[in-house]
């Protein structure tokens, strides 16, 4: 291993033992468990300019993958600007419109909309009420107008059941027999994209998927591999053949189910052949005390890949709840807030809606994902949902709506893509790890007195906790 090139690699940064082991490697399938905030970016980056400078690999014969356009604009950084090489540096859907050309027309979403309100407005809704849950399909399919009609109505839920079973058949409302619609409104949209030479999003990467039939990159770097859906992974997988694979992930933090991710293929990469497995252990971003907390909860189901995060960072007391009641919260959260001047202050909900609940012209006002403080309007607050907070870190984290029910943390509202509460409580767990890694220094807890989240009876007597109880 050439020590003096790899601690040179970066000229601010240096790269710890595992960091170098996984840029070195050149198995022909390579697996680099990342913890939270252990610096994959990173690595990733010194990965390909090493490939690239002591490998003799053709850039051109390189490509990195992720999943958001975030994500990749950090990897074009590092790579295509920062180290200058011209690296494919893509998403999957850019990936995937780079293989099959640009022969199609991508359906506008202001045209997919017109068609299926369009198409909706035809039929009888009512009518079909006994088939599929109509106010949920148009909430899904982002149809508001339609939506406010017909909100009132109370349908059978099984619109989850009608986008995942393509031959359309499913259970009427007794439960207990067999129908067909004879609304199939997924079959009327891909009939109007395919009369129109139209494609969407997930026609990019099926098509794609379609016309490989040759190698194309020596070497494939895939980042967030916990969050690979089976159409991406039948892609990658045809991508790869006789190529090196390389992916990046970590199954503690795998959230994206409801969007079609599957972290079991994440987890049956463990068996593959000539496959090297590289741990990052070392965490920058949380405490040891935070890590340990952390790491226990998401463990305790024994699912997921064990690993022990080492930090050099110590805090007493890393996780604080705090009780609150209807006439106290937004004086605790205030109080909170006043502790820190000069950081960049993460208040995190499980829904985009939680912090209304804080939201008013005396106290807070939201400006896009901005929370103002009308007592300390210097503060630099961001307002989030957890998976939107998903590999950013900030100075301090304080979680809202701790509280147990249906649209609680966790939430026990069903998931229409997982359909199955075992993995839905163990998605939601890993959640609430992602939210905890989220902070560099405390986490603050916001939880009802009564009538509290599941998790916080799980983690309240651990003893990296304190309890603040508002007087």
């Amino acid at each position: 291993m050439d020590n003096n090139y790899l601690d040179t690699i970066y000229k601010d940064i240096k790269l710890d033992d595992n960091q170098k082991e996984a840029v070195v490697c050149n198995a022909q399938n390579e697996m680099i468990i990342a913890g939270a905030g252990s610096g994959k970016t990173t690595t990733m980056a010194a990965k390909v300019k090493y490939l690239v400078e002591k490998e003799n690999v053709n850039p051109k014969d390189i490509l990195v993958i992720s999943f958001t356009n975030k994500a990749v604009s950090e990897l074009q950084e590092r790579i295509n600007k920062e180290f200058n090489l011209k690296v494919d540096v893509l998403t999957f859907h850019k990936l995937g419109l780079k293989i099959i050309g640009h022969n199609y027309k991508i359906i506008s979403e202001e045209e997919r909309n017109r068609v299926l309100t369009d198409y909706l407005n035809k039929i009888d809704l009512r009518s079909v009420a006994e088939y599929i849950d109509v106010s949920a399909l148009i909430r899904y399919l982002g149809l508001i107008n339609i939506y406010k009609r017909f909100k009132k109505i109370n349908y059978t839920s099984y619109i989850n059941i009608i986008f995942r079973d393509t031959s359309n058949i499913i259970l009427n409302k007794k439960g207990n027999i067999f129908i067909k619609s004879k609304y199939n409104i997924i079959n009327y949209y891909e009939s109007y994209k395919s009369k129109n030479k139209l494609i969407d999003f997930d026609d990019m990467i099926k098509i794609a998927t379609k016309q490989v039939n040759h190698k194309i990159w020596e070497y494939i770097i895939v980042d967030e591999y916990q969050d690979i859906s089976q159409e991406r992974y039948e892609l990658l997988e045809k991508l790869a053949v006789d190529s090196h694979l390389i992916v990046v992930g970590d199954d503690w933090q795998a959230i994206y189910a409801f969007a079609g991710s599957d972290v079991n293929i994440f987890r049956s990469f463990l068996k593959r052949d000539n496959l090297k497995i590289i741990k990052i252990v070392n965490t920058y971003r949380n405490s040891q005390e935070l890590i340990n907390l952390a790491g226990s909860f998401i463990m305790r189901d024994n699912i997921h890949i064990k690993k022990d995060l080492i930090s050099n960072k110590h805090l007493d007391k890393a996780v604080k709840i705090c009780y609150i009641d209807e006439y106290t919260r937004i004086k605790v959260l205030e109080k909170i807030l006043s502790k820190f001047n000069n950081q960049k202050i993460l208040i995190l909900g499980r829904y985009t809606f939680d912090i209304k609940y804080y939201l008013d012209k005396k106290h807070f006002i939201l400006d896009g994902d901005k929370l103002i403080s009308v007592k300390y309007p210097n503060l630099d607050i961001t307002y989030l949902t957890v998976h939107a907070s998903k590999g950013l870190g900030f100075d301090q984290v304080i979680i809202i709506n701790m509280n147990d029910g249906v649209y609680g943390f966790p939430s026990h509202k069903d998931n229409p893509k997982i359909l199955n509460i075992k993995e839905d409580i163990l998605e939601e767990r890993r959640l609430f790890y992602v939210a905890l890694t989220r902070t560099k220094n405390y986490v603050y807890l916001l939880s009802p007195y009564s009538n509290y989240s599941e998790f916080i009876k799980e983690i309240k007597n651990n003893s990296s906790v304190e309890l603040i109880k508002e007087d």
